[in-house]
């Protein structure tokens, strides 16, 4: 286990506080960086103190009398709770050298305090392994169901690629008569109208429903609301986090990527490689995330964060972080930006989308040699060219578009009432762009950039979807 791991809650939020802090100063101090990074951090408390000691005094000078004395116990137990007790204590009191026995009623107050709450895990080991990733039995419907998709927008190749795997999984059980229809509402970005697509779908009769939020704070409400109403609600890509950490109680299933493990992952390997190929003074970071506000966009940002502060003592560090939108040209932009700022970045973490394929063409563009570089990427077919090309060390992180389809069959069996977890987050396929070449090799030269490789499509359905495009 390493050092971090054992380090308590309070010690990681605050050293992340500090770590985000100053590294946002250091960006303010950049002209040429558009966006600073923002962190919300919350701090964990939990420990109730009790006790208050009692006593018991008698005179033996006094004549015996009946005495009413309360004493306060403090006892541990696992909730708080408050009770009264009443007890007998015999007591002997000499009176002019003669014993006597007095009778002392004590309503005991037993002050009941808890233990200090088991620290949470970190949420990104949390989500993959939680304590509890609530086991449930859906009552069963008999098929055809009608599902229906709100999404926050398809307007991206990744979006199009995740409707075409969807399309060819859901026209094989409808062949089946399992699946009776199935519904698409695109949000184009707006929280009010994701809101009004869910409407619809209730009013058209969906037996189960996929909710990838245009913003999960926004709709845990409207999530609530249709799971209690007996719609299986099934939750992907942008969910809210489930408590204990977030505010998500009643859901039928989340089936997503952790994008917490993700970051982690990607700010691992650039460290990593950074401390065995150059000295400290070129062991800079710069992050290139996505939509302010998105929470994958937050979770990877949070992962990434954790990973470097391991290897802050190694001169590891984050010196920019932007936010680009999932926008190439904003990527490329922001890339060059950095580089004009600090020469010295050597460490590239790209939070998704085509955003990675941007940092060796601007790298180029500065007159600067890209196989310094160390960087982490999707799973772009014009990301692996480029690595072919320049030569730059690369992992690939991959943010698997198929969730939709994969959580359907999910939602199949849920509807058939086989018992599921409700909590699924799944690490994060992890490649060596090697590892993605050589299952297309052979039709390589036909893909296009835009393609994806972590796909369950075949080389020839892949190549008959992009053409279409």
């Amino acid at each position: 286990m390493m050092r971090s791991e054992n380090m308590k809650m309070e010690d990681i939020l605050k050293a992340k506080a500090d770590f985000v802090e100053d590294e946002m100063k250091k960006m303010t101090r950049r002209a040429a960086i558009g966006t600073g990074a923002r962190v919300a951090l919350a701090a964990v408390v939990g420990l109730v103190v009790g006790g208050v000691a009692g006593y018991f005094s008698g005179s033996a000078a006094a004549p015996a009398v009946e005495k009413t004395v309360t004493k306060t116990e403090t006892k541990t137990v696992r909730e708080t709770v408050a009770q009264t007790v009443t007890q007998t204590v015999t007591q002997t009191v000499g009176t002019g050298g003669a014993t006597s026995v007095t009778t002392v009623t004590v309503p005991t107050t037993v002050t009941v305090t808890t233990k200090p709450a088991e620290e949470l895990p970190w949420i990104g080991d949390w989500l993959s392994a939680p304590t509890d990733p609530g086991w449930t039995q859906w009552p069963r419907k008999n098929p055809p169901y009608k599902i229906g998709l709100a999404l926050p927008w398809t307007g991206n190749p990744w979006r199009r690629m995740q409707l075409a795997e969807l399309d060819i999984f859901m026209k094989a059980l409808q062949e089946a008569n399992w699946v009776e229809e199935y519904r698409v509402l695109d949000a184009g970005g707006d929280v009010l109208e994701q809101k009004r697509n869910i409407e619809q779908l209730v009013d058209w009769g969906a037996d189960a429903m996929i909710i990838d939020p245009v913003r999960g704070e926004a709709l845990i409400e409207d999530i609530e609301r249709v799971t209690e109403m007996g719609i299986f609600t099934g939750l992907e890509v942008e969910s809210p986090d489930p408590a204990p950490f977030g505010k998500l109680e009643k859901f039928g299933m989340i089936y997503q990527t952790n994008y917490y493990k993700s970051g982690y992952i990607q700010g691992k390997f650039v460290a990593e490689t950074l401390i065995k190929k150059h000295p400290p003074e070129k062991r800079k970071v710069a992050v290139i995330r996505g939509i302010a506000g998105a929470p994958s966009n937050t979770q990877r940002w949070l992962g990434t964060v954790r990973a470097i502060e391991e290897y802050k003592d190694k001169g590891v560090e984050i010196v920019a972080a932007v936010d680009a939108e999932w926008s190439t040209s904003k990527a490329r932009e922001a890339a060059a930006d950095i580089i004009a700022s600090d020469p010295n970045v050597r460490g590239w973490v790209s939070q998704g989308a085509m955003m990675a394929a941007m940092f060796p063409l601007a790298i180029a563009d500065a007159g600067l040699d890209p196989s310094e570089h160390v960087m982490t990427a999707e799973d772009f077919v014009m990301t692996i060219r480029l690595y072919q090309q320049y030569n730059f060390d690369l992992l690939i992180v991959c943010n698997p578009q198929s969730q939709p389809t994969y959580l359907t069959f999910e939602m199949i069996k849920c509807l058939n009432s086989i018992p599921a977890r409700k909590i699924n987050y799944f690490d994060p396929p992890v490649f060596k762009p090697e590892q993605l070449y050589e299952p297309y090799k052979d039709v390589w030269d036909e893909l296009p950039d835009a393609a994806q490789l972590c796909t369950p499509m075949t080389p020839e359905q892949l190549i008959q979807f992009l053409t279409t495009l």
